[in-house]
């Protein structure tokens, strides 16, 4: 029964974001509204993957300057 609710209401378990949500190291999340989802920044601040994520984007940007 609640794979066919799944499937009217569009829910794919296997769903790329479904499945980086319940992998996602984050612990403060916590769903708000249909399709909302809220998290503590500063613990996405925080967090290697956004560091790293940071650091190339600087990178990204100070190549494009260094292009331009």
């Amino acid at each position: 029964m609640g794979a066919i609710i799944n499937w009217i209401v569009g829910f794919d378990a296997d769903n790329d974001v479904v499945q980086s949500l319940k992998s996602s190291a984050n612990k403060s999340r916590k769903v708000v509204g249909r399709g909302t989802l809220v998290v503590d920044t500063d613990e996405v601040r925080r967090s290697t993957k956004f560091k790293d994520d940071a650091r190339k984007a600087a990178d990204i940007v100070r190549l494009s300057k260094s292009k331009g």
